[in-house]
């Protein structure tokens, strides 16, 4: 389970009136939900005009329910630093897995 106030990435999944499900790219895709108020500092009508099913992008974390397996996100908090560093660790991430990936291809020894 992600940390309160960690940046992740998402991917929006469903978009609801009220705001939308996102999967958590970082923690098995695990399901969170982002408020329509948490959306932008701007005013927001439509969650669609700033969500998107299947964009991939950074979210806040406001806060984790253990208990329940409910996590409220935010993208209005973002920070632009904070958004810089949680992609370049997700990139990292994302190259270990495909090294790891391919090492473990390599290894696999056909069975006879």
């Amino acid at each position: 389970m992600p940390e309160k106030d960690s940046v992740i990435r998402v991917e929006t999944t469903e978009i609801k009136e009220l705001g939308a499900n996102v999967r958590l790219l970082e923690y098995g895709g695990i399901e969170g939900f982002i408020q329509l108020s948490q959306v932008s500092t701007r005013r927001v009508r439509s969650v669609q005009k700033f969500l998107k099913i299947g964009r991939r992008e950074m979210m806040e974390v406001l806060r984790v329910d253990d208990e329940k397996m409910y996590i409220d996100l935010s993208k209005k908090s973002l920070m632009p630093d904070s958004v810089e560093e949680a992609n370049k660790r997700w990139k990292k991430s994302k190259k270990v897995h495909e090294i790891m990936f391919e090492i473990a291809m390599k290894l696999k020894m056909p069975m006879e």
